[in-house]
């Protein structure tokens, strides 16, 4: 637990070092391309395709497209990979004997439908308001996962979805909810008052239980993968948290469904 909550802090230290320079396209950029390369690479062991030298450095180097070049029709991209992800994983969880993933053209397709997603972030950063965007999407998700660890270690008794992901809990879904939507309306509502940005807050509240809802399904997702694969963890690059897969889990649909839902309906600023 101490080295999880250092890990932590480090984690925030970082992000919040790359959020007072987003201003600067490239270090958005550059800090999405780590964060892709990272999960590329931890696809490709948990499939095996890190065997298969050329396909992995395709999809590492179409990682990194997809984050510094401009895309005209970004938007249909992420919208394909939110609406193609959301059922396919539901059919892994509900038949996940039937599948392996440990096939190149698996993690092609995994690589894909992800990348596409986490690459929203730097689009997001660009929207107007796009820095409160992206510092509600980021910390939303941080909140949800804490918030549920510790209420599902304290009190958790009913198991959220055992087949998938046995130490998640009801209750700690339910305190992740309920801690995220304080903290949207907290910091729309800090926001409002110092006139810093104006808020929608009923479009506000809608986007955050939605937001919420797709936080605790990539992470759901993500542990679909590690038990179909057979792995504990993704990796081990942040002590007590495993490798960038497992502590940005929860990030992957929420980038897209933001960047669409700022695109789509005006954000709710």
């Amino acid at each position: 637990m101490r080295q999880r909550t250092i890990s932590g802090f480090v984690i925030c230290a970082v992000i919040l070092g790359i959020l007072y320079y987003s201003h600067i396209p490239a270090v958005m950029m550059t800090a999405t391309a780590v964060l892709c390369g990272f999960c590329t690479y931890e696809l490709a062991r948990a499939t095996g395709a890190i065997h298969s030298k050329g396909v992995f450095f395709l999809a590492l180097s179409f990682s990194s497209a997809l984050c510094f070049c401009p895309i005209p029709t970004y938007h249909i991209l992420a919208e394909i990979a939110l609406l193609v992800s959301i059922p396919f994983f539901a059919v892994l969880m509900k038949q996940q004997e039937r599948f392996r993933l440990s096939d190149n053209l698996s993690y092609l397709f995994l690589s894909l439908i992800i990348v596409a997603q986490f690459s929203a972030l730097p689009r997001l950063r660009e929207l107007p308001n796009g820095l409160h965007y992206v510092i509600i999407v980021i910390f939303e998700c941080f909140l949800t996962d804490v918030a549920a660890f510790l209420a599902g270690s304290r009190w958790g008794k009913r198991k959220l979805l055992p087949s998938v992901s046995p130490n998640k809990t009801l209750i700690g879904s339910l305190t992740g909810m309920a801690t995220a939507l304080v903290f949207c309306l907290s910091y729309g509502a800090i926001l409002h008052i110092l006139n810093q940005a104006h808020f929608q807050f009923a479009k506000l509240l809608g986007y955050a239980v939605v937001a919420n809802l797709l936080a605790q399904y990539g992470d759901l997702s993500m542990s679909v993968i590690k038990r179909i694969t057979g792995i504990k963890d993704f990796g081990n690059l942040i002590p007590g948290h495993g490798g960038m897969l497992d502590r940005f889990d929860s990030h992957i649909f929420v980038l897209s469904f933001t960047y669409l839902f700022c695109r789509l309906f005006g954000g709710f600023m």
